[in-house]
């Protein structure tokens, strides 16, 4: 499958046509309507970011035909969340780890006042 054709399956599995995908893509129509009739081998990389953005694909999908999807949303926010979890428990080591501090200080000053050459 080239590029025209993998263009023309993400169209139809999005109810697209050349008209529609210029307007939403915010690429001219011209541009895409060029790439039919005089081929596709000067495309701009800036243009194929802005398909694949519009696709949720990868470059290397409108291209070679490979990755197919970007990893979703929701994995995202998964792993986000992940490393906030750990973030909040590093937080809370800290704060033990802080609070032995103090109370050792407090131990050595307490002890130091008992002496009695203090």
């Amino acid at each position: 499958m080239d590029f025209l054709e993998r263009l023309d399956f993400l169209m139809e599995a999005n109810g697209l046509n050349r008209n529609t995908l210029s307007a939403k893509s915010e690429i001219p129509y011209t541009t895409i309507d060029g790439w039919y009739k005089k081929g596709y081998e000067k495309i701009r990389l800036s243009t194929l970011k802005k398909l694949a953005n519009f696709f949720n694909v990868t470059l290397d999908y409108l291209i070679y035909g490979e990755e197919k999807t970007r990893p979703q949303l929701s994995e995202r926010v998964k792993m986000i969340s992940e490393q906030n979890e750990t973030f909040r428990e590093t937080v809370e080591l800290l704060a033990i780890l802080n609070q032995n501090m103090i109370e050792s200080v407090y131990q050595i000053a307490k002890e130091l006042n008992a002496r009695p050459d203090h």
